[in-house]
């Protein structure tokens, strides 16, 4: 058995629900919390008067929010190429001692 290996459905909500914004999926919300959510733009900075954040209030316990438009998918492109080369499936140690390669995490070079 490898040590620090992942534990599926333990039933920790939050990070279900973390992992689960990672994935890009939306979160199951109560339809009582439903009617609470919203969309707003953060100007709160005055360089954000100029180009404001668009932000989508996805959850509110716990707090999920997802920040639109922020940048081009040219920018996006430029950050996951330079990231890329410096990022290496993580390794656990296992029972006896030694190291396995996981495929559920990433850790820098």
């Amino acid at each position: 058995m490898v040590r620090g290996e992942r534990v599926e459905n333990d039933g920790i909500v939050e990070r279900d629900a973390y992992e689960a914004l990672c994935r890009g999926e939306a979160p199951k919300v109560d339809p009582s919390e439903e009617k609470l959510l919203y969309c707003y733009l953060k100007m709160d900075r005055p360089f954000l008067r100029l180009a404001p954040i668009k932000v989508e209030i996805l959850r509110l316990d716990p707090l999920a929010v997802l920040f639109k438009e922020v940048m081009s998918e040219e920018e996006m492109e430029v950050i996951k190429t330079a990231a890329i080369p410096k990022l290496e499936r993580a390794t656990v140690k296992a029972g006896d001692g030694s190291t396995v390669t996981v495929d559920y995490r990433i850790s820098k070079r």
